[in-house]
């Protein structure tokens, strides 16, 4: 059941990430590496950490609530829902007024402030509504309704794609910024038409009394969460403002056109096989500790050679990628070679950072929150002062760091996780897996960087036939990295 469950939402979610990762390049041609782009990055940011600290834990604490169905439960969620979508708006828009300040910290030229604060007041609204999204999207993975999750996200995605398309030559970087609105604003009526929450219950006091202790219990989960969740957040707030103060134009654009094709990947198997991976940990802990160290182990040794694998294939094929997905439009050579130089850095540090998401939900599992946020404080005081330090001196910098991070992370949380429970983990088997990962990853990256000047003064369909032994070898090693997942699933 949950292969099929995977699955559906391992496929969906590549659907879903694609149309988002089409705005990226719909973005890429029609902007290019620009500092306009930098805007609506440095714009999202605040509000982005708002809502991750008032709704970014909600769905995780509503799932754990037994029986959504039930009316009673319908009414709390109702209720829940609606104290978080309030609480967003009263702290955002108390962010709006300040937003002038904001602009002068962050240095916004004079002319751009005014597109600044555009910017900054649709992606409030879309924030808004997100809450929504937050706290009921979770509530359809324990009901089940796959399939009716990926359609409406899907639906959402195109929605913002269409809204985009027909707006960005009259409003440029303005478009982007309503199709993220739109899109949020169709998942949100979705969601709440799919869970059919009763709206009565707003309106009745008694409703309130009966679930208000509840309320306040949820919500104390949630706001000790969000402290964690601020210092996750720093570090991208940090990331984004030296790159907008203190770097060229554009570099913040580069950096994020390679994240978001770094994060393709990722995201669909956080979004699949980490949620559904999740949900059978924390059932198999509650049966035995026998069955729940044995499938944490299998998970963990199945999802560290399948992030191998597509660390490898990534940056063996990064430069192809780069140049057929990108250059094109406003996206000139100089951009891919820029582009390319950033993904490359953050593709060497893909193993650890997926592995990172499923080993801080497993630090939850064991009810190891504390332990987890100072992890978290020590890894994003980590990376601030190594980009701010040596920004100046390097301007690759703040790639460099961010991988550095990822890898001692995720060695203290084997250790850390091998020390209370001994055996969860296969912790040697892991390292040894890693210094591979490294020492391939690293020989890949500095021969990308010896034939890039090549690579890019070639057309297309030079570069098809450059790399077509390539794709052989690919094909190759995805028959047999296929072949040999298929048998360790049909053996457990």
């Amino acid at each position: 059941n949950q292969l099929k469950s995977i699955g559906l939402l391992f496929s969906g979610q590549v659907l879903i990430k694609s149309s988002n990762f089409l705005k990226q390049l719909l973005m890429a041609y029609f902007l290019g590496v620009s500092g306009r782009v930098d805007l609506l990055l440095v714009a999202q940011i605040i509000p982005n950490i708002i809502g991750s600290m008032i709704s970014g834990g909600a769905g995780e604490i509503l799932v754990t609530k037994s029986h959504v169905e039930e009316p009673s439960k319908q009414t709390f969620v109702s209720l829940f829902t609606f104290i978080s979508t309030v609480l967003i708006s009263l702290v955002l828009f108390l962010y709006w007024f300040l937003l002038p300040i904001v602009a002068d910290k962050l240095d916004v030229n004079f002319s751009d402030q005014a597109l600044f604060i555009q910017l900054s007041f649709i992606l409030i609204i879309s924030k808004i509504f997100g809450s929504i999204v937050s706290c009921l999207q979770h509530l359809i993975y324990a009901k089940n309704l796959y399939k009716k999750f990926v359609v409406i996200n899907l639906f959402a995605e195109i929605l913002g794609i269409i809204v985009i398309i027909v707006f960005v030559n009259e409003n440029h970087i303005l478009a982007f910024a309503y199709g993220i609105l739109v899109s949020t604003i169709a998942s949100a009526l979705l969601f709440v038409s799919i869970h059919h929450l009763p709206l009565r219950p707003l309106f009745q006091l008694q409703e309130w009394k009966t679930n208000w202790d509840e309320l306040k219990a949820m919500y104390k989960k949630i706001f000790t969460l969000s402290l964690q969740t601020l210092v996750n957040h720093l570090s991208s707030f940090w990331e984004r403002m030296l790159s907008f103060k203190y770097l060229q134009p554009g570099y913040l654009s580069a950096l994020n056109y390679s994240k978001s094709l770094t994060e393709l990947p990722k995201m669909a198997f956080l979004s699949s096989v980490l949620t559904t991976s999740y949900i059978e940990q924390n059932k198999r802990k509650q049966i035995s500790k026998e069955t729940y160290f044995k499938y944490s182990n299998k998970v963990d040794s199945l999802l560290n050679e399948t992030a191998f694998f597509f660390q490898i294939l990534s940056l063996l094929l990064s430069p192809f990628i780069l140049i057929v997905l990108y250059r094109r439009g406003a996206f000139d050579t100089s951009d891919v070679e820029l582009t390319l130089f950033i993904y490359q850095i953050l593709t060497l540090g893909f193993l650890p950072g997926l592995m990172f998401n499923f080993l801080t939900r497993t630090m939850f599992i064991e009810s190891e929150m504390k332990h987890l946020f100072w992890l978290i404080a020590g890894k994003s005081i980590f990376e601030i002062i190594g980009m701010t330090l040596f920004i100046s001196t390097y301007y690759q910098t703040i790639p460099v760091v961010l991988t550095i991070s990822k890898y001692i992370s995720v060695f203290y949380l084997y250790y850390h996780l091998n020390k209370k429970n001994s055996g969860i983990f296969n912790t040697k088997k892991s390292v040894k897996l890693y210094l591979i990962t490294i020492a391939i990853s690293l020989a890949l990256y500095f021969f990308n960087q010896s034939i890039i000047k090549t690579i890019t003064s070639l057309s297309v369909y030079e570069l098809g036939f450059y790399y077509f032994p390539i794709f052989l070898l690919s094909l190759v090693l995805s028959y047999y990295f296929i072949k040999n997942i298929k048998k360790k699933i049909v053996g457990s």
